[in-house]
């Protein structure tokens, strides 16, 4: 009995492939074994950087929080202008948001209003990009009070009760109350209440 000759052909082109699969041939760039522990190793090295980095984007929003409490506006803005590049360049969206809340923070205080407004929507559409319900709700609740500081209490009152509404949603989904961030004299959730019953 002699096997077919069709049979043979395709399992002998099967088995060269499978071992042709396996060698690294200059001209098309398959990874042997130790190429990729090579590649591993470059990959755990460039992570390391971009910790360093989110470590110092929250080390300078961090330090600006606490000169602009000395109101030291100038020299925190100038951090938070560092800190927001930085994230920008990693593509670090939440890190962006914070420090556009940060920002926008320090201008209301110095009443450079515009400014304060660009920076809250800016934070605003990122958070509500990223569906991040807890940073959502911190930013309603800034631009809340910068209405209620201007004596617009429509408008105040609109943004307070969606801090409160994005606010209540992350409580349904614990992982989001997790990860906390620096942020400049945000309004608890007690105190938005607070203002919404004096109404």
């Amino acid at each position: 009995m002699q096997p077919n000759l069709q049979y043979v052909s395709v399992v002998t082109f099967t088995l060269l492939s499978l071992l042709g699969f396996g060698m690294a041939y200059p001209e098309n760039n398959h990874v042997s074994k130790n190429a990729k522990l090579r590649y591993d190793f470059g990959e755990k090295a460039q992570a390391l950087p971009k910790n360093n980095q989110l470590s110092e984007i929250e080390r300078l929003n961090e330090e600006a929080i606490k000169e602009s409490r000395q109101e030291q506006s100038k020299e925190a803005l100038q951090r938070l202008q560092k800190a927001l590049a930085i994230s920008r360049e990693l593509g670090e969206r939440s890190w962006e948001a914070v420090t556009l809340n940060n920002i926008g923070k320090i201008y209301q205080s110095k009443r450079k209003y515009p400014e304060a407004l660009q920076s809250y929507q800016q934070a605003l559409l990122i958070n509500k990009e990223l569906g991040d319900l807890v940073r959502l709700g911190k930013t309603y609740s800034n631009i809340g009070y910068f209405f209620d500081i201007q004596n617009q209490p429509e408008l105040a009152i609109f943004f307070y009760k969606h801090c409160l509404i994005n606010r209540q949603k992350a409580r349904l989904n614990p992982s989001a109350l997790s990860a906390p961030q620096p942020d400049v004299y945000s309004i608890t959730v007690s105190q938005t209440y607070r203002i919404l019953g004096e109404r």
